[in-house]
């Protein structure tokens, strides 16, 4: 059983995704994200007690504690790294230091007659599909139509808006909404119902965060 788990992925000669996450015993994840990843900064959420189960298995099965680094004489430059180091229940500690330029052993090192080994890359894949950090490095862009419902120009405000968001909430919050009605007092009446909201389909872009695409004005 682990007590706790670091994961790291660092820079490279590019824009790779730079993060590190730590697993707690409890199931508590707590995410620092650093660049080129949608959510920066911290964010916290927790692992169910099943996705605990699966995670100490996962690690059982590939035999973290005992794994061997062994790189042949081939590699590649400008790569990043994936640094993993686990706390066990006992406090043995054991790091790994996953240069992604390396070429491993265990990836072209087969034994024919032997079991099918996972390597440290899918490990490393698996792990993070228990942990969930997919949508915290890229999350989902979707492309929204946004329509005034009311006349624009009644309205003094913009007849449309195309929008890249994660979901229709956000893609509003991110535009003017505009002027619905001017009360008996003079004071201004600014409501989200002004709008209807299609979604076109997902973003095909490499971009990590939301943004206007285009703004219609009266």
């Amino acid at each position: 059983m682990i007590k706790k788990i670091t994961f790291e992925r660092t820079a490279c000669y590019g824009s790779c995704p730079i993060y590190k996450v730590e697993v707690f015993s409890d199931g508590e994840v707590k995410w620092n994200g650093f660049e080129y990843v949608s959510k920066l900064g911290i964010h916290e959420w927790k692992l169910t007690a099943k996705k605990m189960e699966k995670l100490n298995g996962l690690i059982e099965e590939f035999d973290f504690r005992n794994y061997e680094y062994k790189t042949s004489d081939i590699y590649a430059t400008d790569h990043p790294s994936c640094l993993i180091s686990i706390e066990f229940e006992d406090g043995y500690v054991k790091h790994i230091d996953h240069y992604l330029g390396d070429q491993l052993e265990d990836e072209w090192l087969v034994d024919l007659d032997g079991p099918v080994r996972m390597t440290l890359e899918q490990f490393e894949r698996r792990l993070e599909g228990i942990i969930g950090t997919g949508k915290y490095v890229k999350e989902p862009l979707y492309i929204f139509h946004i329509r005034n419902k009311v006349d624009p120009i009644l309205a003094g405000c913009y007849k449309g808006h195309v929008v890249v968001s994660n979901n229709e909430k956000d893609a509003l919050s991110m535009i003017p909404l505009g002027v619905e009605s001017i009360l008996e007092n003079g004071d201004i009446e600014l409501k989200e119902g002004n709008w209807m909201v299609r979604k076109l389909g997902k973003d095909a872009t490499e971009t990590l965060y939301p943004y206007v695409v285009l703004s219609e004005k009266v």
